[in-house]
């Protein structure tokens, strides 16, 4: 995803974005974020 931009994701899903995102993620997730992110992520995940 681009900046500005939010995503949701389930179980065993993989996030990446850029600046000035949101992410939040489930169970088994991987998230890669740039500076200015917020990343929340549940059991098992990567953030």
């Amino acid at each position: 995803a681009g900046a500005d931009s939010s995503l949701i994701a389930g179980y065993g899903s993989t996030q990446t974005s850029g600046s000035e995102s949101s992410l939040t993620a489930g169970y088994g997730s991987t998230q890669t974020a740039r500076e200015g992110s917020t990343l929340t992520a549940g059991y098992g995940s990567t953030g």
